[in-house]
């Protein structure tokens, strides 16, 4: 509690969190947790404040506590830390089989080359569970979005991604 940089306090706070919940003290953890996301919000550095609450959303999803993660992912000002945010927790989502609720992450992620490669790792875990039908549905999605990218670069690699992943699918 003597910490007066509030940046560093909500990151000192994501580390002890994560620490005990190694040591298998989720509800402390969650508790520490809790006020990091608190602290974080006080910072005024926009940049620092985004950092901060990337971390403690990626601690929440670690931690399986998705919901909470979603609410700090889209309390994130900064466009681009909000989308890496919630890209890693639409993966997150689909890892631990919430997969309708990783589709839905993925559709909140403005930016259309990300949007398609969440759905992207959504469909790789449908693949990792032999789903391959729910897998091929959610890459036709990931098409559909990968279409609307502006820059052909860009869009050439969400359909190179998009396209192995079909061929994953068979």
């Amino acid at each position: 509690e003597k910490i007066e940089i509030p940046h560093t306090k909500a990151f000192t706070l994501s580390r002890i969190s994560r620490q005990l919940r190694v040591q298998g003290q989720s509800m402390k953890a969650s508790e520490i947790l809790n006020r990091a996301f608190v602290v974080a919000k006080t910072v005024k550095d926009d940049y620092l404040r985004a950092n901060a609450l990337y971390r403690i959303a990626g601690s929440y999803g670690e931690a399986g506590e998705h919901a909470k993660a979603f609410g700090v992912a889209k309390a994130i000002e900064d466009r681009y830390t909000r989308t890496g945010a919630l890209d890693r927790l639409a993966a997150e989502y689909a890892g631990a089989g919430q997969y309708a609720e990783g589709i839905q992450v993925a559709e909140t992620i403005e930016d259309a080359y990300y949007k398609a490669c969440a759905l992207d790792a959504v469909a790789g875990e449908f693949l990792k569970e032999g789903k391959k039908d729910k897998a091929a549905d959610v890459l036709s999605r990931a098409f559909e979005v990968a279409k609307t990218i502006e820059a052909p670069y860009t869009k050439a690699e969400a359909f190179a991604k998009i396209v192995y992943s079909y061929a994953e699918a068979g």
